[in-house]
């Protein structure tokens, strides 16, 4: 949402130093631009669910305030495509817990058996859970898979260690200015092993 107003208000606040989350590159000399691959977890989503999916018909609940959300969407029907040719990514909007149940509730009525989650509440993948759906979640479920018998797998950011980085950058005033992107190359973007629910082609 701020991105492209905070090249303008860095260059007046000079003094300050500015992590500007979703942006692509740097406004100011006190801009440190920060953007992430959430799409790679989403390409491999959109392949899991397939193998996973009998209708050839994968649901996609996707919160539009998020980051990436076109990108997400479109990485994970191609990974859909990776699989059935002609399969089909069915995509339901929603953001609070009661849109989500709405989401989920018509992206089944769709014909959709699988659903991957892309959404900042839990509540996307308690809700399949509580219904007998398989899906696949976009938060760490590290340590609580036992929790979810019809998760396939997950994906998720991890940002931690960026954000650790750029604090002690800070106190140590070694800070600077720079373009970083968070991939599964470096670890910002992580995908589970399969879980034990999962078509044994998954993993």
């Amino acid at each position: 949402t701020f991105t492209n107003v905070l090249s303008s208000i860095s260059g007046r606040y000079m003094n300050v130093k500015f992590i500007n989350y979703g942006a692509t590159s740097i406004g100011t000399a006190n801009v440190f631009s920060y953007t992430e691959t959430a799409y790679q977890g989403a390409y491999v989503a959109g392949i899991a669910a397939a193998y996973n999916s009998k209708t050839q018909k994968v649901g996609l609940v996707a919160d539009p305030e998020l980051l990436y959300t076109y990108a997400t969407t479109n990485a994970a029907a191609l990974g859909v495509r990776m699989v059935f040719a002609n399969g089909t990514l069915c995509v339901a909007g929603a953001t609070e817990d009661s849109e989500i149940k709405q989401a989920v509730d018509a992206l089944l009525a769709e014909g959709c058996d699988v659903i991957i989650t892309y959404t900042e509440s839990p509540y996307a993948a308690d809700y399949c859970e509580q219904k007998g759906v398989k899906f696949i979640g976009n938060l760490d479920y590290t340590g609580s898979e036992d929790k979810y018998k019809n998760m396939l797998m997950y994906y998720y950011a991890k940002r931690d260690s960026l954000f650790v980085s750029q604090f002690k950058q800070l106190k140590m005033d070694t800070w600077e200015p720079d373009v970083y992107k968070g991939s599964m190359s470096n670890g910002i973007i992580n995908i589970s092993q399969a879980q034990s629910c999962a078509d044994k082609r998954t993993q």
